[in-house]
């Protein structure tokens, strides 16, 4: 185990945080031209609560991909088109969140 890794185990051991990794694309396909590759996104949103009423977003992050329509196979992650925006909760954020 890296130095690193076992830095995040502890962190994480607490109860107190959370790392979080960044999205490594690990394949490719080489010709995305197929007329069978379709562009889709992935959204991850993240909230202070359950309740819409009164719970806040607090991060929303999109990543494009591609993958093939037969067979559901992503084919490409499009890692330098994602977004992610982090908003400070006017409220506390509770441990379950």
């Amino acid at each position: 185990m890296s130095s690193i890794e076992a830095a995040i185990t502890l962190l994480e051991q607490t109860g107190d945080h959370v790392v979080h990794r960044k999205l490594k694309p690990s394949f490719r396909q080489d010709d995305t031209r197929d007329a069978k590759v379709r562009s889709a996104i992935f959204v991850d949103v993240e909230t202070t609560g359950l309740d819409a009423k009164t719970d806040e977003n607090i991060e929303v992050a999109v990543v494009p991909f591609k993958y093939h329509s037969e067979t559901g196979e992503i084919v490409e992650w499009l890692e330098d088109e994602a977004f992610s925006c982090l908003e400070a909760p006017g409220i506390p954020i509770t441990p379950e969140i």
